[in-house]
């Protein structure tokens, strides 16, 4: 197979991410599978808490070492209450997400390694689709293993780190690696059946994704089995984050027409 690879170095205003290809040192160990689970929600969403308990659940019963989940407050139901609302979770990268992976007939649902699954209409299934979905990605052999390592300067807020990739097996098409921030228990305002809830507790919200753009930043095109290659992050995080509530989230994607899926994925928390 023919193998191009793509060195990139992207500079933003408040953050950066660049690769660089490196020797065979890293851990060639098979590793466990891990899922990402995109939530669709928003605040004004009155049945979306119930998907944020199924997917605590689902956390619960599979580790949250295997399923990651990423809160994308978008669409139609995401907007803040005015005079009610702390915060305004929506962001310009959860809408192009939204538009990127297919809006959905309703919420609560989700993406599931952003697979197109057979028999479904849309990428986005509903919560009592989700358990049955995550158990077939976790049975799926890892085409890539992720190594991240970080570093946190609480007095700059800069958060530094790196990934290490090695490709198991030769993928066609572009791949790409997206880096992006969720934060946990931010209390605001939240619609349940029982009306507004003030303090309700919002989790995995996305922040934002620190890759130069929400699709991920080209790792190579037809890359083959073998392949190693580190990918460095820079961010700085904004005051309005709370960064002991904060992770960050890497994973490998593809992105070739309708081909989206998430080929593995790690996670870490900012502040230990």
């Amino acid at each position: 197979m023919q193998f191009k690879y793509l060195l990139f170095a992207v500079l933003l205003i408040v953050g950066s991410v660049s690769c660089e290809e490196v020797g065979p040192s890293i851990n060639l160990v098979q590793t466990d599978r891990v899922v990402v689970i995109e939530e669709y929600t928003g605040v004004r969403c009155v049945n979306c808490p119930d998907g944020s308990d199924k997917i605590q659940d689902i956390i619960t019963q599979k580790g949250d070492d295997k399923v990651i989940a990423i809160s994308i407050h978008a669409g139609i139901f995401s907007a803040p209450y005015n005079g009610e609302s702390n915060e305004d979770f929506r962001t310009p990268d959860g809408t192009s997400l939204l538009s990127y992976l297919g809006e959905p007939a309703g919420n609560p649902t989700a993406v599931i390694n952003r697979v197109q699954y057979d028999g479904q209409q849309y990428r986005a299934v509903g919560l009592n689709d989700w358990s049955g979905y995550i158990n077939e990605e976790l049975q799926k052999t890892p085409m890539v293993r992720l190594d991240m390592t970080k570093d946190y300067n609480e007095t700059t807020r800069e958060l530094n780190g790196s990934v290490e990739l090695f490709f198991f097996e030769a993928i066609s098409g572009n791949v790409n690696m997206t880096f992006l921030i969720t934060e946990d228990d931010i209390e605001d305002v939240q619609v349940t059946l029982d009306g507004k809830k003030y303090d309700y507790k919002h989790k995995h919200v996305l922040r934002k994704v620190i890759s130069s753009s929400y699709t991920g930043d080209l790792i190579g095109t037809d890359i083959a089995a073998n392949f190693t290659t580190t990918i460095n992050f820079n961010y700085v995080l904004p005051a309005e984050f709370n960064a002991e509530k904060c992770n960050i989230v890497a994973f490998v994607n593809r992105d070739e027409g309708a081909t989206l899926d998430v080929l593995q994925a790690t996670k870490a928390h900012v502040v230990d």
